[in-house]
């Protein structure tokens, strides 16, 4: 296994990355087994094969962020509203999730979103997770992928009501 980086993608490998980026949405369908189409599940199967071709190239510990904005009944669903330390968490057991390396960014897409529901997960780099920044369409966003069902231990969560939403900070190790 290489590690992941730039030089060493094939160019179908490159081209899947490129299509996360731009847009998720149809790739993520595809790998939560209701594929909208064939690209998508050819675009679904590439990023799989990331993570069984590449190790990863985040330094160990690097903190990653995700910020969402969620309706009720998903917050619900997911079990956000009952998520306390200790409890097992996996961002998506199904599909491939996307991080950043950066607070800023985790933040504004969780404020920006319309739902009432701000979510804010922080956790370490390890195994299972490529920096795709390099090669995303939008390089601000310092943007990781993580491979499906990797599982975290809650060591920390807080809730922070604010006017007409509420946040909640979840921390992984």
């Amino acid at each position: 296994m290489h590690v992941f980086s730039e030089e060493v993608l094939l160019l179908h490998e490159r081209e899947a990355i490129k299509e996360w980026t731009r847009d998720s949405s149809n790739i993520k369908q595809a790998m939560w087994g209701n594929p909208p189409d064939e690209k998508s599940s050819i675009l679904a199967r590439t990023l799989f094969g990331l993570f069984e071709r590449y190790t990863s190239n985040l330094v160990k510990g690097t903190r990653l962020y995700r910020g969402m904005s969620i309706p009720n009944h998903v917050f619900a669903m997911l079990g956000y509203d009952t998520l306390k330390v200790g409890d097992s968490y996996s961002p998506d057991e199904l599909a491939v999730t996307s991080f950043t390396r950066s607070k800023r960014v985790a933040y504004e897409f969780a404020r920006d979103g319309t739902f009432a529901h701000k979510v804010l997960i922080v956790l370490p780099s390890g195994d299972g997770m490529l920096d795709i920044a390099p090669l995303s369409t939008e390089v601000d966003e310092q943007e990781t992928i993580h491979r499906q069902n990797l599982w975290y231990t809650v060591t920390r969560v807080k809730d922070i009501p604010t006017g007409g939403s509420s946040w909640k900070i979840i921390i992984l190790k």
